[in-house]
């Protein structure tokens, strides 16, 4: 497959040998100009140093906090990341805890670690759904357990926008469905606003906006 340079790719594993298996390809990448970033464990130390020799990049290793993650992927995309200002942020300095259960709906598993554990840290107890069908399967079985849905937009099987738009036709019409995008052009939120999405908060996510988000709808 050609190499779309706009995004970087990120890539999560265990196994050496699988590495070593797509080493060229990571390569050819790297040299049409992507950022290649990595995901291992801390104990994998010969993954670490092999990726080290090949690419003289580092990787982000388990058990990160959410801040190294975000920073690490910041790095990915060039953009700055202060750690100053993002670490008195999610001590939550001002922000008074909430109170509520929430459902996320979020396909990739970094994501669903970084918001989950920004929902922990203003107070907030909280369940994941992969994709839109788990999302309208939980609602449809116990939508009372719910007081706001973090609905990412973008995801396989059925995406943010259809999941919103099949809850409300079930009569969830009170239910709070925040819509959660990299994008921010007027159309999407027009697809939003259209599919009956309460609100809708562009990525990445920052847990100050995170927290205003939540207050507006949560004690």
């Amino acid at each position: 497959a050609e190499t779309d340079n706009t995004h970087p790719i990120l890539i999560e594993t265990n196994d050496l040998e699988f590495i070593k298996t797509i080493k060229d390809r990571i390569s050819n990448a790297v040299k049409e100009g992507a950022e290649v970033g990595f995901v291992v464990g801390h104990c994998k130390k010969d993954i670490l140093e092999f990726i080290k020799s090949q690419w003289q990049r580092e990787a982000l290793t388990y058990p990160f906090s959410p801040h190294e993650c975000i920073a690490y992927l910041s790095s990915l995309y060039g953009l700055k990341f202060d750690a100053a200002e993002q670490g008195d942020n999610a001590e939550g300095e001002g922000m008074k805890p909430l109170y509520g259960h929430v459902l996320l709906v979020e396909d990739n598993k970094i994501n669903q670690l970084v918001a989950g554990d920004m929902l922990e840290s203003i107070g907030l107890s909280f369940d994941v759904a992969e994709d839109g069908l788990q999302a309208l399967s939980v609602v449809k079985n116990n939508a009372a357990a719910y007081d706001l849905i973090f609905m990412d937009v973008q995801m396989p099987n059925m995406d943010g926008y259809e999941a919103t738009k099949a809850i409300r036709e079930l009569g969830f019409d009170d239910l709070i469905i925040c819509g959660l995008s990299a994008n921010a052009l007027k159309e999407d939120l027009e697809r939003a606003d259209a599919a009956g999405m309460t609100d809708y908060r562009t990525k990445p996510l920052v847990i100050d906006k995170l927290y205003d988000m939540a207050k507006k709808y949560l004690t």
